[in-house]
């Protein structure tokens, strides 16, 4: 199931500001105008020599957190658990969808009881239809009996 496997994965960076976590992963951040016009928000490039999150250079500061987040998910669930893929995903595949779901609950840690998961999530950069796919799939994982 993503869920835990995300979940797995997140466990252990959960607390770790993302600057902490670009620093002890050696993760450069490049701000490249020319993806300004681009179809993606981020992009995560592995070399032989080097880690690079390449960002649009004029995203708010919300946003740019979480395109930094989702790369980071693309990072520690694919190139850290040696699924390493850099060529293009189908939108809304499985790869994308787990990079979506670790930066969405890694911010949702920080939310305060009571207010709306999407509005929590649009607030910090997430798209609102990601947003209310995150909602509904946390939604059907709180009415679904998961067995031990």
């Amino acid at each position: 199931m993503i869920y835990q496997f995300v979940v797995a994965t997140l466990h252990n960076y959960s607390d770790t500001p993302v600057p902490e976590i670009l620093k002890d992963e050696n993760i450069l951040l490049r701000y490249d105008a020319i993806m300004n016009d681009g179809p993606t928000d981020g992009r995560l490039l592995i070399s032989q020599y080097s880690k690079k999150i390449f960002l649009k250079s004029n995203l708010p500061p919300p946003r740019e957190q979480f395109v930094i987040l989702h790369e980071l998910g693309h990072y520690f669930l694919e190139y850290k658990n040696d699924i390493l893929h850099l060529s293009r995903t189908e939108l809304g595949g499985r790869m994308e969808w787990q990079a979506t779901l670790f930066a969405a609950l890694y911010l949702l840690k920080n939310k305060e009881p009571g207010s709306p998961i999407i509005d929590f999530l649009q607030l910090n950069g997430c798209p609102k239809n990601t947003a209310c796919k995150v909602y509904d799939y946390l939604s059907d994982l709180a009415t679904c009996e998961i067995s031990p």
